[in-house]
């Protein structure tokens, strides 16, 4: 009877820790639960923006992005979403600032989400999705600071994922994800291969670029409810048409509270490379979800 009572205590515990309302979300990779929520992404992001002649200025880039996942069946979800961007930035007089509003680019996919066979705890993913090119282009526009605030907003999204909010840019994911939710842990990686086809005002201009993501989180739960997490983002971008290749690396860290209704995370993003460090470059973040 009382080994029974201790392997009942046991179990219950590793469930309530490694069920779907235990807060083993990232804050960049997405959920591996299986689940149905709804909500959006905020960031706020600011940097010094080289303004040609004029220096460089204070710029700061807002970032609004609804977010759904719809389970379809037994773990398989369908999901998308949609950034949209405010891109501003201070230049003194003679030259004028820009304030510019601007929409990302649309991305659905699907994703399945199965346990790993004797492994407890363990869920293994694979997703496809697309971007399709709906961010704001103003390349035909006659304003002379056209573009600036798309071009703020981009800058500020390539920490992460610069397919969410390039211009004429089309973008196809393949990736796929491992997690393991312990009592007091959880840890999550990624592996993905991304395909960029870019169509650039001249035809013969249009290029296709590659991008290797990799990606790992993990968080210490120190209750049911609270994750403390740090979420690393590695890209790896080659140019076909130029030959060019770089990598762009992103540490995020933060706190994420989660029950049965929703999850919220806060959270600051630090870039780790030059061209991002170079400009002094610092954002943070916040998601909410209602689940579903």
């Amino acid at each position: 009877m009382r080994r029974a009572l201790i392997a009942l205590v046991v179990l219950l515990a590793s469930r309530a820790f490694a069920d779907e309302d235990a807060p083993a979300r990232p804050f960049v990779m997405p959920s591996l639960s299986g689940g149905s929520s709804a909500g959006v992404d905020l960031s706020y992001t600011s940097f010094k923006f080289d303004f040609g002649i004029f220096g460089r200025y204070d710029a700061r880039a807002i970032i609004v992005e609804p977010v759904i996942d719809v389970r379809l069946a037994k773990g398989l979800v369908g999901f998308a979403r949609f950034p949209i961007g405010f891109g501003s930035v201070d230049v003194p007089a003679p030259a004028q600032g820009c304030c510019d509003a601007s929409l990302g680019n649309l991305t659905f996919g699907g994703r399945f989400v199965a346990p790993i066979r004797g492994v407890k705890g363990s869920d293994f993913a694979a997703e496809l999705s697309f971007s399709a090119p709906t961010a704001s282009d103003p390349s035909s526009g006659s304003n002379d600071n056209s573009g600036t605030g798309e071009d703020i907003v981009a800058f500020a999204g390539a920490t992460h994922d610069l397919a969410y909010y390039q211009r004429r840019l089309t973008a196809l994911r393949m990736n796929v994800y491992a997690r393991h939710v312990a009592q007091q842990f959880f840890v999550q990686a990624m592996l993905g291969f991304h395909l960029y086809f870019i169509d650039n005002t001249a035809p013969t201009d249009d290029e296709t670029q590659s991008n290797l993501r990799l990606s790992a989180a993990a968080g210490f739960l120190p209750t049911q409810r609270v994750a403390v997490i740090a979420e690393i983002t590695n890209n790896f971008n080659a140019s076909a048409k130029n030959g060019q290749e770089a990598w762009i690396h992103a540490l995020d860290l933060g706190l994420r509270y989660e029950n049965h209704d929703a999850t919220f995370g806060a959270h600051i993003f630090i870039p780790l490379d030059d061209a991002f460090t170079n400009v002094d470059m610092l954002g943070v973040g916040v998601d909410v979800r209602a689940k579903f």
